[in-house]
């Protein structure tokens, strides 16, 4: 708990609950799965990817119809107006995953430290592609990526161009990058 950090604590503490998720779209809403893995949990930017992808492993998120992973702001943030809906139109049955970087505000880390949120979205995606791609075809889920401000930049290092998107993502938004 302590590794998660402020930003770690807020994502995985908030969003809608399996109540709020049935009261809005009906039976079988059940409660999101949301991984994050905060900057003082491993040493190295490839160390935190592989401990997301574990603890998404073990909590069953590769069974989840949607899973998206989220480069953050420079901060840690992410957006709960940007991911939250995303768990309501899949009624609960999503996976978020986000890993942190930096604990500097995003236009401070793009000046001083940008490399850090390329390296954390390339490693955080390739990790997660990497176990989701070993899954049989018809079991995968759909496989979505977020960034906001410095983080879309980061989310956006992982691809060579549109088409390497097309080709590996069921979708991306990319919101305010810098």
């Amino acid at each position: 708990w302590g590794s998660l950090g402020n930003q770690g604590r807020q994502f995985v503490t908030g969003g809608p609950d399996a109540q709020a998720l049935q009261r809005f779209g009906g039976p079988g809403g059940q409660a999101p799965i949301r991984v994050y893995v905060g900057l003082d949990a491993a040493p190295t930017s490839r160390d935190r990817a592989a401990l997301a992808v574990r603890e998404l492993q073990r909590t069953g998120a590769f069974d989840r119809q949607v899973l998206c992973v989220i480069t953050t702001t420079g901060t840690g943030w992410v957006n709960a107006r940007a991911v939250d809906p995303l768990e309501y139109m899949y009624n609960g049955d999503t996976a978020l995953v986000a890993t942190q970087y930096s604990y500097l505000p995003s236009p401070i880390s793009f000046l001083v430290d940008k490399e850090r949120a390329r390296e954390a979205g390339r490693d955080l995606f390739d990790h997660v592609y990497g176990a989701w791609s070993r899954l049989p075809r018809e079991e995968r889920p759909k496989l979505l990526v977020f960034g906001e401000s410095l983080g879309s930049f980061g989310a956006e290092a992982a691809f060579s161009g549109p088409e390497d998107i097309r080709n590996r993502t069921d979708g991306m938004l990319l919101v305010g990058p810098p």
